[in-house]
């Protein structure tokens, strides 16, 4: 079974925009996610950091996040 991660890019210059982009792509992905449930062990929260790992993003924060950053990353992780 297949372990999915979401990520923006494959070196250390971009990362989503916002949560605008990060939320349009989990409505796209969430139908294809579920037809494919059955090869899929588990998907991973990714889409926050340049490689999906929820620590350096321009837009969710990086360190001593602010209160709107921390709502923007529990939004998203509440849609997956």
């Amino acid at each position: 079974k297949a372990v999915i991660r979401v990520a923006y890019t494959d070196d250390f210059h971009e990362d989503a925009k916002n949560s605008t982009v990060v939320h349009r792509h989990l409505d796209q992905l969430m139908p294809w996610f579920e037809r494919h449930s059955h090869v899929i062990a588990v998907v991973q929260a990714g889409f926050i950091g340049k490689w999906g790992e929820w620590w350096g993003s321009d837009y969710f924060g990086t360190s001593n996040h602010t209160e709107f950053q921390m709502q923007e990353r529990f939004n998203v992780a509440a849609k997956l």
